[in-house]
């Protein structure tokens, strides 16, 4: 397993928005992200911490993403990507309290994107992946081998994730 944090997608992205409309499809791998932490029978802090960072800076660009191709005041996501950077900055903090190292800048994960295709959609795909995260942090926070100062971060970013959800659920049933 590599020893360093691979940090992805936390600097927004700028993507062009398309001229025409296309399907939004995200297909995330198995070893990635919440996927990766919930299918990992053996997880190690820096293992979690790069899930967990993975996850949140794919988050991060997926609001930006959404805002930027379907409109930048666009409720809950301009608030859930703010709120997003905080639960990054968390992260870092808890990476270098550990002193794990942080390889910033590395963008693989945008190649998991794509331009949504409108805001329903959009809200449905969130729901999902705020679901996700939140199991990832409920495994995560299980994990007898990680002190309590680890895991009452990974409870604050999990209760940010529910709040989210909530926020996210609310829009969805407004459309």
């Amino acid at each position: 397993m590599k020893t360093w944090i691979t940090l992805t997608l936390c600097t927004f992205v700028s993507i062009a928005t398309l001229s025409t409309t296309i399907e939004a499809k995200v297909i995330i791998p198995n070893n990635y992200g919440s996927k990766g932490a919930l299918s990992d029978p053996h997880i190690t802090l820096t293992e979690a911490l790069t899930y967990a960072l993975q996850d949140e800076c794919l988050a991060n660009t997926r609001y930006g993403l959404i805002l930027e191709s379907l409109g930048y005041d666009l409720r809950p996501f301009v608030e859930m990507k703010y709120d997003n950077r905080e639960n990054i900055q968390s992260l870092y903090q808890l990476c270098k309290k550990n002193g794990i190292p942080i390889l910033k800048h590395n963008h693989e994960g945008l190649v998991y994107l794509h331009q949504p295709k409108d805001v329903k959609t959009s809200l449905k795909q969130e729901i999902s992946f705020e679901n996700e995260n939140i199991s990832m942090y409920d495994k995560l926070i299980n994990q007898t081998n990680f002190s309590n100062n680890v895991k009452n971060v990974f409870r604050k970013l999990q209760k940010d994730s529910r709040v989210h959800l909530r926020k996210l659920r609310t829009e969805f049933n407004r459309y």
